[in-house]
């Protein structure tokens, strides 16, 4: 038996988050809403990690409000538990092209929210993707966010694309 092997592409995960998508991706700075990275708290009483997001949807950029917005991992699949009606699931977006955890209700513009998501056991951290839509067009690029790997594994999964 003949093996086939095949030459990949090298690419960074900032330029391969929101491939596969919908054809409407926008570069990240040209979207209104801004995700900013707030903290990774591991509690150790209750054995749980937890990672704080907020969105700013600017009020002055555009007129969407958000649709929804998806937070990619580095290996979980299940939070225990979200915020603002967040899914604890991992599943890939169809309009984003992004694996992760998604937020579907929404964000009015000129507004600000906070989103949470906590894992089991003391999660670390690591860049994984994550995207945010309004109308018909997305922007998604990298940030902080969690990893469930242990150290030195790999997480062969295409988390972006």
């Amino acid at each position: 038996m003949q093996l086939k092997t095949k030459r990949l592409k090298r690419v960074s995960l900032e330029n391969a988050c929101g491939e596969g998508g919908s054809k409407n991706q926008r570069p990240i700075n040209e979207v209104e809403w801004k995700v900013k990275f707030i903290s990774k708290e591991y509690d150790a009483e209750s054995e749980t990690t937890t990672f704080t997001y907020e969105i700013e949807n600017e009020d002055n950029r555009g007129d969407k409000d958000l649709s929804h917005w998806v937070i990619g991992s580095s290996g979980c699949t299940t939070a225990t538990s979200t915020n603002r009606g967040g899914n604890p699931n991992s599943g890939k977006d169809p309009t984003t092209g992004v694996y992760g955890f998604k937020w579907d209700n929404g964000q009015g513009k000129g507004t600000t929210e906070t989103y949470t998501i906590s894992f089991s056991g003391n999660v670390g951290k690591t860049n994984v993707c994550y995207a945010v839509k309004g109308g018909t067009y997305y922007g998604a690029t990298t940030i902080e966010g969690p990893s469930c790997l242990s150290e030195g594994e790999t997480f062969m999964k295409i988390i972006c694309s």
